[in-house]
């Protein structure tokens, strides 16, 4: 093999959790190279909020997260779940040992769950640039502070694995020809998931069709790359979808989310079929219902009805998150986007 490049840890993807990866493993005393399909980082740490869980007590994280993953899915192991909340009880004290200052905006999603005193949701704060939240400017500032290596525009394309089927590196598409780099120690993939990817979105996914207002950049990439090497996949079928509108002339969705409770959701033919207040990351549920008398997902399309109040009290489109932040500014009656 012909490798351009050697590494001890390769990671591909950089977003949140290729920038913590990396920040990790350089500290741990590793060479990192980061590989990024596009033309800068961020991907869905940045388009999100920028928030982050913690836990103040790990007996009772633990509680609250075993209770929410076994009223979903009976298949997240109870060590997975342990593990998960004894990360996430770190959380706090790595970020500010970053420099960051963090301050605590919210509590547990589902409050009525066991355990949900002990959730936190934190907000790192900084001094950040327009088109950045504070998270992943936090994190992509440390990357570079350290002089780790990115190569932009540059997507994986295969793992390669040695004669006893360990992956050893990565091939990378380099101005436009296909390189192959070199992992002595690790290849790590954090490069999204597929939700701007249709079929795997049509075979994965219950409803469809799905919009995303995340990285565009989430095509699949590293799911494929895993199963071509023999991994399997789990729990692909978990969705965190907030409502909102898809518009023709973006690639990516608006999030929607009116300022006044002067609205309802209502299905297709009319039907109102949630509490407005539900939350926000869990609308998913509501929506990929299938109706066996129709045959069809009755809620998808869903449309939200408005009095002239509500159209009046600013924008219902959000436009301070998601990859379309900074393209378009929405107006305060609505007016424009009616």
């Amino acid at each position: 093999m012909n490798w351009i490049e050697e590494t001890e840890v390769l990671i591909i993807g950089f977003g949140g959790a290729g920038a913590t990866a990396a920040i990790t493993a350089h500290d741990l005393g590793a060479n990192v190279l980061i590989l990024e399909k596009m033309q800068e980082g961020g991907g869905n740490t940045n388009a999100s909020f920028g928030g982050l869980l913690n836990v103040n007590d790990i007996e009772q994280g633990h509680q609250y997260f075993e209770s929410l993953c076994n009223r979903i899915s009976q298949l997240v192991e109870p060590e997975m779940t342990r593990e998960f909340t004894l990360e996430c009880s770190q959380n706090k004290e790595w970020i500010e040992s970053l420099g960051a200052t963090t301050v605590v905006y919210g509590g547990a999603s589902f409050p009525e769950l066991p355990g949900s005193g002990s959730i936190q949701k934190l907000l790192a704060i900084s001094n950040h640039p327009e088109g950045e939240n504070s998270f992943w400017h936090l994190l992509s500032t440390q990357v570079e502070r350290r002089q780790i290596p990115v190569w932009y525009n540059s997507p994986a394309d295969r793992l390669i694995t040695d004669t006893q089927g360990m992956v050893i590196g990565a091939i990378v598409i380099r101005d436009g020809k296909e390189a192959a780099i070199k992992a002595k120690r690790a290849t790590i993939l954090t490069c999204g998931g597929f939700e701007f990817n249709d079929w795997m979105k049509m075979n994965y996914l219950k409803g469809y069709p799905y919009h995303a207002f995340g990285s565009p950049g989430n095509r699949g990439d590293g799911l494929s790359m895993a199963q071509r090497v023999g991994a399997d996949l789990w729990h692909t079928s978990s969705v965190s979808a907030p409502l909102g509108f898809k518009a023709p002339d973006f690639e990516a969705a608006f999030m929607i989310r009116p300022p006044g409770m002067h609205y309802i959701y209502v299905d297709k033919r009319g039907k109102r079929f949630a509490s407005e207040l539900a939350e926000v990351h869990a609308y998913n549920f509501t929506v990929d219902y299938f109706d066996p008398h129709s045959l069809d997902y009755p809620r998808i399309p869903c449309f939200m009805i408005f009095d002239s109040k509500g159209c009046g009290l600013g924008p219902i489109g959000i436009t301070a998150l998601g990859f379309n932040r900074g393209k378009y500014e929405w107006s305060n009656d609505n007016t424009e986007e009616i």
